[in-house]
């Protein structure tokens, strides 16, 4: 619609020109169109009504009906066909219509709001402009109604999701039905940013935010007029999100680690923030968990992050093979989380048992018998199996050097024997050298006296 700035016309004295070979003669118009006597266009006035004049909250449509009349100077008053009249409201172009042969025009619009209509013609070169008088009409304010909702339901800090909701007004029924095309102010109300988004033909919005500490967004639609009720609604205000947290930096050592020893978790929590993460400054439980496969996950000690730093280091008891990784407990302000599971190798102890050469003492020449067993701690002590390697040492006495004599396997019990020719005086020894998966291990030495 557009605004209306009504001008009438004036003219000079008008006669009708025939264009005829010998001559161009001047013949006058009828007394009923012509100006008057001095020259101006001829007045005109308006009969104008609208109906109804209270109008209810579907707004219209409003009927509108009139007839344009020339004043002559003598006091006779005649139709004027043929011009163009403008309905308004002052601010908005309700229609436009012609007047027929008995100056009559008619139409109809909805209202908009309350105020005054009337008519007007810019006039012609025969006829003068001019208004009808202003008929009050008074437009009920529909009511409104502005819903709004977050998707998806935000989870944390940072979180994207939609404002969405859905703008509607109220008919003469009292039903509810969408409003499209209306500007919905969102407002952002922790950074004072506001923007305008607009209700499609369903009525629905959206609006795309990322999720701060405490979300208070305010909606609002505010109709520029007096047809509709303003609505308002609000997200947040009572909500404090969490933040994600995430363990950076985790190391596990060392690897491999001898079974029944501490294993060393070192690392830092910390928390997403809306610009990137941010340290957990206020100390968060951070529990090292253990899966022998990486799959399922069980508690073997806790610590807390630095309130400082969000750093952690503390240790946990390593007993197999498997995987370690640091968990962020969670409370109210921070979202629990995992790291990546950390690979452990474990060596398993080894010792020896019942340990002896005999016999003793022993005459020069004959024989001595070394004998033992290989134990390894796997969840308890139990005799190791075949194949172990054992070395036997020899070292004679007042000597520091002990010398290599022999490499035995273990039998499927993990006990070995091997026989010697006493020579002198002496200790035997046996180690284990240890291998991927156990440690090594040494035997008692057992002297022997030869005779």
């Amino acid at each position: 619609m557009r605004r209306d700035d009504p001008k009438a016309r004036g003219t000079s004295r008008m006669l009708a020109a025939v264009l005829v070979p010998a001559a161009l003669v001047l013949v006058p118009l009828p007394a009923s169109a012509a100006p008057d006597a001095a020259g101006d266009p001829v007045p005109t006035h308006f009969e104008f009504s609208v109906a109804p004049t209270d109008v209810g909250v579907d707004h219209g449509p409003v009927t509108y009906q009139g007839r344009l009349v020339a004043d002559e100077a003598d006091g006779a008053e005649h139709p004027v066909p043929g011009l163009r009249v403008v309905i308004s409201d002052g601010r908005d172009q309700w229609g436009t219509a012609t007047t027929d042969a008995e100056g009559r025009f008619a139409g109809s619009s909805p209202a908009h709001r309350t105020g005054t209509v009337y008519a007007w013609t810019q006039g012609s070169r025969e006829y003068k402009g001019g208004f009808s008088d202003k008929v009050p009409i008074t437009v009920a304010k529909a009511e409104t109604r502005l819903s709004v909702a977050p998707a998806p339901t935000p989870q944390a800090v940072g979180d994207t999701a939609e404002l969405a909701g859905k703008l509607e007004r109220r008919t003469s029924t009292g039903d509810y039905v969408p409003f499209g095309g209306q500007p919905v102010r969102v407002w952002e109300v922790n950074t004072g940013i506001r923007t305008n988004v607009y209700t499609k033909a369903d009525g629905t919005y959206r609006y795309a935010v990322r999720m701060p500490v405490r979300p208070l967004w305010s909606l609002s639609f505010e109709p520029d007029g007096q047809s509709f009720t303003p609505a308002y609604a609000s997200y947040g205000g009572n909500i404090t999100l969490p933040y994600r947290t995430v363990i950076q930096g985790l190391t596990v050592t060392p690897t491999p680690v001898v079974s029944g020893q501490n294993v060393t978790l070192k690392g830092t929590a910390v928390r997403q923030g809306l610009d990137g993460p941010e340290t957990l400054v206020d100390g968060t439980q951070i529990n090292a968990e253990f899966s022998p496969d990486g799959k399922t996950w069980q508690f073997a000690a806790a610590s807390i992050t630095n309130p400082d730093t969000g750093t952690f280091n503390f240790t946990a008891r390593a007993y197999q093979a498997g995987y370690w990784r640091a968990a962020v407990k969670g409370d109210s302000y921070s979202l629990p989380s995992v790291s990546t599971g950390q690979k452990v190798a474990v060596k398993y102890r080894t010792r020896f048992s019942a340990f002896n050469a005999a016999p003793e003492p022993v005459r020069k020449g004959k024989t001595i018998t070394v004998t033992g067993s290989l134990e390894r701690d796997m969840t308890g002590w139990k005799r190791a199996g075949a194949g172990a390697a054992i070395n036997i040492y020899f070292q004679a006495k007042g000597s520091t050097a002990r010398k290599l004599i022999t490499v035995v396997k273990t039998d499927s019990k993990g006990a070995f024997r091997k026989g010697f020719t006493a020579s002198k005086d002496g200790t035997y020894l046996a180690t284990y050298s240890g291998s991927t998966t156990y440690v090594g291990s040494t035997a008692p030495g057992d002297y022997v006296d030869v005779r």
